[in-house]
């Protein structure tokens, strides 16, 4: 269900590129559905149709007397395909979240991670969003005045700057850090 879309582009780019492929496709389309339905919809169907079977199961339940020796057996069914739903809707978020947070780090320039580690492997993308800020200030409560200890553009060694100036910056929160 997660490479739901990846399965489909790759098919669109296979017919696309050989046009074998494209008549074969098109030929299977027409023998199996009178050309209803093009083969990267029929791919979808039975994620959208394991979705729907809970509906169905509690419409069974309402109409079967709990008395009935089948009434147990639907419940169970209609709880696992709520289970089952709910399953696929979570992989489904985490492929698309997995998706941005690599979008997110080819886009980072000069970003620096340790070895053999990436922003995925911080966990869960929680939040991520842009907030206004103000720079630190220093221990003493100077109220936004912070200590440089480097030179800075025009600032030099010991110096002082005024930081109460208010800066965008865009977070990411995971669930791991």
């Amino acid at each position: 269900c997660s490479n739901l879309p990846k399965a489909q582009q790759l098919l669109d780019e296979l017919c696309g590129q050989d046009p074998v492929i494209e008549h074969f496709v098109g030929r299977c389309q027409e023998e199996a559905n009178q050309g209803r339905f093009k083969l990267r919809d029929l791919l979808s169907l039975p994620m959208q149709r394991i979705l729907k079977y809970h509906l169905l199961l509690g419409e069974l339940i309402r109409n079967t007397s709990d008395q009935h020796e089948d009434f147990e057996g639907l419940r169970h069914a209609y709880d696992m395909m709520l289970d089952i739903g709910a399953y696929i809707n979570e992989m489904k978020r985490d492929t698309e979240t997995l998706e941005i947070i690599n979008d997110v780090q080819r886009s980072i320039i000069d970003l620096s991670m340790p070895d053999d580690y990436e922003l995925k492997d911080y966990g869960r993308l929680i939040k991520d969003g842009e907030v206004r800020m103000r720079g630190p200030s220093t221990q003493d409560g100077d109220n936004g005045m912070i200590n440089v200890h480097h030179g800075v553009g025009n600032c030099s060694y010991g110096s002082r700057i005024n930081n109460t100036r208010l800066k965008n910056r865009y977070i990411f929160v995971f669930d791991k850090v």
